[in-house]
């Protein structure tokens, strides 16, 4: 998976999505459900815009764990309601807001909690 960048404070779920789908920054911005929302992605946005880029089912789960296989991730501080999104190819994160991917036990935000993993059916 190569790490792409989120671009402002509110797209870390494109930046995510584009991740997972292999495609550009640009394509998943074009797939974004709601383009002019003033949020971030909500868990079926995510879902929709996945499964337009990759042409395949995606589903949510209240894992709080991450999973085998790649997925996104919605994660948060302990006590926050709103969360980040991050991929997860099955062996490291990639966390939009940072400069590299990261080993699970690395992860500056390791003890941040998994609100909800979204993932290929």
């Amino acid at each position: 998976m190569r790490l792409i960048r989120q671009r402002n404070g509110l797209d870390c779920g494109i930046a995510v999505a584009a991740m997972l789908a292999g495609r550009p920054y640009a394509a998943a911005r074009a797939a974004d459900p709601d383009p002019d929302a003033m949020h971030g992605f909500w868990v079926q946005e995510m879902v929709d815009c996945l499964g337009r880029l990759t042409g395949r089912p995606w589903a949510v789960s209240r894992r709080t764990t991450l999973p085998i296989g790649p997925a996104a991730v919605i994660i948060r501080p302990a006590g926050r309601r709103i969360g980040h999104w991050i991929a997860w190819d099955g062996r490291r994160i990639y966390d939009p807001q940072m400069r590299q991917p990261f080993d699970p036990r690395r992860y500056p935000r390791r003890h941040w909690q998994i609100v909800r993993v979204v993932y290929q059916l």
